[in-house]
This record gives structure tokens, sequence and C-alpha cells, in this order.
């Protein structure tokens, strides 16, 4: 069973609320909300997070979405039980997680999530959160997202073409972000495809191309869980590959 670990109000008016989960499958996921018109750059060292040089000439709101993130993996790695909470940048502008855990963040608006775990726990993990898309959005990029084959499957679940673009649309984003450490490059959406999804579960089977096989240990198959949350949609995936 899941266990809601905490819910609580910030002690400041930048980040307004706080709520951890911890999953069976050892994953602790924070979220936060956070309001950027409350952001300070003082607010770094209130909150116990290092301000980065590269975000120095950055405009406020990519600040303000910065360190909401890194405060909240600060939570979540907290919870998980590790004493290292600093999340430093990659080359690539990802998050470089402390020794022996995988983690992703993600922000929307004014929401944050991390999730974390132990990688002997999890090999990998990618979260998204995403405000529905509205109409005229979804019919600039559904071809984008998705291609015939994968539309028709999603829209036998009676979704709106805005919850199931969107759906496809985050579940692709957390599958790039769960894969990302080991393929080292950017994919685009077309290189995995949606190929079962289950209204009772809340979970959408992907398939990722099979020139990235030989990096994930010959994995192509994931399974992503899904939440919508008022006017946002959430998802994940994690797991362990093949040994």
């Amino acid at each position: 069973m899941n266990k809601q670990l905490l819910t609580h109000e910030a002690d400041n008016d930048f980040i307004r609320n706080v709520g951890v989960t911890r999953l069976v499958s050892n994953i602790v996921i924070a979220q936060t909300e956070f309001q950027v018109t409350r952001y300070e750059s003082t607010l770094f060292s209130e909150l116990g997070i290092v301000f980065p040089i590269e975000f120095g000439r950055a405009v406020a709101r990519r600040q303000a979405e910065f360190l909401a993130g890194r405060y909240c993996a600060k939570i979540a790695l907290t919870e998980l039980g590790t004493s290292d909470t600093h999340v430093s940048i990659g080359c690539h502008r990802n998050p470089i997680w402390p020794q022996k855990i995988v983690g992703s963040i993600t922000h929307s608006d004014n929401v944050t999530l991390c999730a974390v775990s132990f990688s002997h726990c999890n090999d990998f993990i990618g979260i998204d959160v995403e405000p529905l898309m509205s109409q005229y959005v979804v019919r600039d990029i559904r071809s984008n997202v998705v291609g015939s084959q994968e539309e028709r499957l999603l829209m036998q679940t009676g979704m709106t073409s805005e919850q199931y673009i969107t759906l496809a649309f985050s579940a692709k984003e957390s599958l790039f972000k769960a894969v990302f450490p080991y393929v080292g490059e950017y994919m685009g959406f077309e290189e995995s495809q949606v190929r079962a999804i289950s209204l009772t579960e809340q979970t959408l089977e992907l398939e990722l191309d099979k020139c990235y096989a030989e990096r994930l240990k010959g994995q192509r198959h994931f399974t992503c869980h899904y939440q919508l949350q008022a006017n946002y949609l959430i998802t994940r995936i994690a797991g362990r590959l093949p040994k």
C-alpha cells in the first residue's frame, strides 16, 4: 500500500504546500506548489539550496522553478533516508544525483514534483507533470506526439483528445527522463510508442525503439503509471533493468 508521509504548509510564501508519498516500490515522491511572484534570490539560502552560477543571468521565473525543484528534491531525499541532499547540474542540464540514488524532477506552472529511490531498488526513474493541453495545442502537436496506430488505441479509451494527447506526451517525457542516464541523448516522441493502456490500473505500456536496447540491457518495454490531479496529469516510470 502507498503511504502518505507528510502534508503541511511551508514556512514561507514561496512554497505553499508540501506533500510526500512513499510507494510500495521503494520510491519517495515529493510534491510542492510554488508562487513565482513570491520568489526572491535570498530564498536559496533560506531553503538550504546552493545557487548555481549557471543561473546567474537566468530570468526570475527560471530561477524560481529551479529552486522549487531542488527544494522538492531535498525533501524527497530526506524522506528517503539519505543525508546527501545536494543535486548538481550535468552538462545537459540534467540533475546529477548523489551516489546510489536515482531520481527525477519535473515542474509545470506552479507545481513541482520529485521522485527518488535507492539504486539497489530501482535502476531508472522518470516523472513528469503537464497541464491538460487545450484543443488548439493538441491540434498543433498531435501528429508529433503519437502515430495513427497509437491514436486509434487511445481513442478507444473514451478520453478526450486533450486528455490522451497530454497523457501520451507526458508518458514519453517520463520515459525519456528515466532512460537518459543510459542512452545519453535526446529522443523524439516517435522513438517510443504506446502499445497498451489500462484505465483500471491507470497504466500505459510503452515500447522504445530497438536502437536503444543494447544500452538498456535489451529492455524495450516500460510500464508508465499516470494520475489525473486537478488540471494536471502526472506520469512516472520506474523499475529494474534485466540482469
